[in-house]
């Protein structure tokens, strides 16, 4: 019976300091050893130490989550934040609450992309996730949801990335003062700022160091200023997508440089601020940007190119019903000032119930555009093809430019006046096509003047207004007699096909 006791007792013992979760006791009691070929035996204390989880530091579900999520950032241990609610079935999510995650430099947090859900509490009216610099590096940050409540707090981004800037060294593990970080599988949604945001200070403007970085897969909605914001140099960008929002739908800032962005997508922008509700702004140099979508922007100007210079960039501007109010005239590709050296590919499309005749096509600020490749499939009826700076076709001193627009050469090289400058009659005339005269090749002098070089046809009755400044000018009718008179005023209408010339007065045969 003693021997029984004896056991029963050391049974007890045994159970009381596995389930102890004093130091030396509980998991540390326990072996485990991988089934991996090589694996070596360890306890499952350090198994189970190697990630942590806000539950390790308290209750979780609660009203607010933030402490345990803040020891647990604090812990410098990887944080896994696993859902409140199953992942199967049709339940919704349960959301932590938090009022604001303040990320440490080298943090890890990842969660279960669709199903971990974390939501501002009321009234914080601050960044939901914020990494403030400007030493930052080192992080990842994956698979979660992230609810700003827009509904109760008037500001605060969801997630605001403050990075190093040039000036500033930023720590890593190799030595090098570039940070390095991975933002990744998030959907960012109700900010009563931007969705997410990522530049060199808390003001828009300063570029940050990110050091070859990735940001890939990121989904906004709902956002009351703008979608995503980069103000940054070096980064790996793909598949942003962004839609309703207050402003743009995705901005690269002008201080933007060497990035490699591979598939954003702007829709349904400017649903608060008229004045301001492109789709995406390109903005910077030496960059490459691929598969660039906008749709449905309201209302503003589809793809801006901002500063934008010895880039490239593809896209797709589908306008379907509401590309409106930019100032009197919207443009589905607008050029802005600095914006020289780069070339653009891409696709125009009106959809059912477009605007009609109300939006541009292309249209250039006024200012410098030099040295630029552009070249558009488009359909539609525009209010013009090419608008805004006059100057554009033949302006940068010589620089060489061109416009495609359905496989069609709109401009191309700029020519040195034809008469020398003391004897231009009507000084400063050029050679380019125009894209509003049939893509005819004409002369256009300083003075507004413009001569076709090719003749083109038209009807009688729409044959330009004879003037002395058309004096010499060549054209056909295709309305013409059979059998006209050398000379005879083109009045009486018929179906032959007849050459007719300008002498300064009037319209005549020959």
């Amino acid at each position: 019976m003693s021997a029984d006791f004896a056991a029963r007792g050391l049974a007890r013992q045994t159970s009381q300091k596995l389930s102890s979760t004093a130091s030396g006791e509980g998991a540390a009691l326990v072996g485990y050893r991988s089934t991996a070929s090589g694996a070596i035996g360890r306890t499952a204390l350090d198994k189970l130490g190697e990630w942590v989880t806000p539950a390790d530091f308290g209750p979780v579900g609660t009203a607010d989550d933030t402490a345990a999520f803040t020891a647990a950032l604090q812990s410098g241990k990887p944080v896994y934040v696993p859902p409140l609610t199953p992942s199967g079935g049709s339940k919704p999510q349960v959301p932590y609450m938090v009022s604001q995650l303040v990320i440490p430099n080298g943090a890890v947090m990842v969660g279960q992309y669709g199903a971990t859900y974390i939501r501002q509490t009321a009234g914080a009216n601050r960044d939901l996730v914020v990494l403030a610099g400007p030493t930052v590096s080192n992080f990842k940050i994956d698979g979660l949801m992230l609810d700003g409540n827009a509904a109760t707090n008037t500001s605060g981004n969801g997630v605001n990335i403050i990075g190093p800037t040039a000036s500033v060294a930023a720590y890593n593990h190799q030595g090098s003062t570039d940070p390095y970080f991975t933002i990744s599988n998030l959907l960012i949604f109700n900010c009563a700022g931007d969705g997410l945001r990522m530049a060199g200070a808390a003001a828009d403007g300063t570029a940050m160091l990110a050091g070859g970085s990735v940001i890939e897969n990121i989904r906004t909605f709902n956002t009351k200023n703008r979608g995503a914001y980069f103000d940054l140099y070096d980064a790996y960008i793909s598949n942003i997508d962004c839609g309703v929002t207050g402003k743009q739908g995705i901005v690269f800032d002008q201080q933007c440089g060497a990035l490699f962005v591979r598939g954003a997508k702007g829709w349904y922008t400017g649903q608060i601020t008229a004045t301001q509700g492109e789709g995406v702004i390109a903005g910077g140099g030496q960059s490459t940007f691929k598969q660039i979508f906008v749709q449905a922007n309201v209302p503003g100007h589809g793809l801006r190119l901002k500063g934008f210079y010895e880039s490239s960039i593809d896209f797709v501007v589908q306008g379907a019903g509401n590309v409106t109010g930019f100032g009197a005239t919207p443009a589905y590709l607008y050029v802005d000032v600095g914006s020289t050296n780069f070339k653009a590919r891409g696709v125009c499309s009106q959809t059912a119930g477009a605007p009609a005749s109300t939006v541009n096509l292309i249209d250039f600020a006024a200012g410098t555009h030099a040295n630029y490749d552009i070249d558009i499939s488009h359909g539609g009826t525009y209010a013009a093809l090419l608008a805004g700076d006059t100057q554009f076709p033949v302006g940068g001193g010589g620089s060489i430019q061109s416009i495609v627009l359905n496989g069609r050469q709109q401009l191309g090289r700029a020519l040195t006046p034809i008469y020398p400058a003391a004897q231009n009659p009507a000084s400063g005339w050029v050679e380019y096509c125009d894209a509003n005269m049939g893509n005819a090749l004409v002369m256009r002098s300083s003075a507004g003047l413009t001569i076709p070089v090719t003749p083109i046809n038209y009807t009688i009755a729409t044959l330009p207004a004879a003037a002395a400044a058309l004096k010499g000018m060549r054209a056909f009718v295709t309305n013409g007699v059979a059998a006209p008179a050398l000379g005879a005023t083109p009045s009486t209408t018929g179906t032959a096909y007849c050459p007719v010339y300008c002498d300064g007065a009037a319209w005549r045969y020959g």
